[in-house]
């Protein structure tokens, strides 16, 4: 009961990101919206290694599901704003690949760190690798994306 009630809070996070994405990227830039995504990820993270017991887990971990649609829809709408319509499955299918092509690495990963050093070394590990690629966030072009639509085509 306790981890299906831990799972379907993370789950939650995600279906309330989804009915609020759409007012989340009429009313902030996409910057903010991706700076909020990279840099909630690495607290996150480190709030799941500090916080005790596991329903607690759920509620953090739908947290930064809930902010996923958001950056998803900013994500595909310069997708379809910046590459030619003919162009679009094979972006799409490059990038669903490189995806899902990662999510074992990264899954025997942590597997492999949480058998040799437990949970809170598998979230401060996740928070170190996760802060190093909300770096990127920072940089000048990260803060000054334009929206979606004002892209122009390539």
């Amino acid at each position: 009961f306790t981890i299906g009630l831990t799972v379907s809070l993370a789950g939650s996070g995600g279906l309330v990101g989804a009915l609020a994405a759409g007012a989340v990227v009429r009313y902030l830039r996409p910057s903010t919206v991706f700076r909020i995504a990279a840099w909630g990820a690495p607290v996150c993270a480190v709030a799941l290694a500090l916080t005790p017991g596991v329903l607690s887990l759920g509620l953090l971990v739908g947290a930064v599901f809930a902010i996923v649609p958001a950056v998803n829809a900013v994500f595909y709408g310069y997708v379809a704003t910046s590459v030619p319509d003919g162009m679009q499955g094979r972006v799409l299918g490059a990038v669903s690949f490189l995806c899902l092509v990662s999510q074992p690495v990264g899954i025997l990963g942590v597997g492999v760190v949480f058998d040799m050093a437990g949970p809170t070394v598998v979230f401060l590990s996740m928070a170190g690798v996760s802060g190093l690629a909300a770096l990127i966030s920072l940089t000048p072009s990260m803060r000054n994306l334009p929206r979606p639509e004002d892209v122009t085509p390539a």
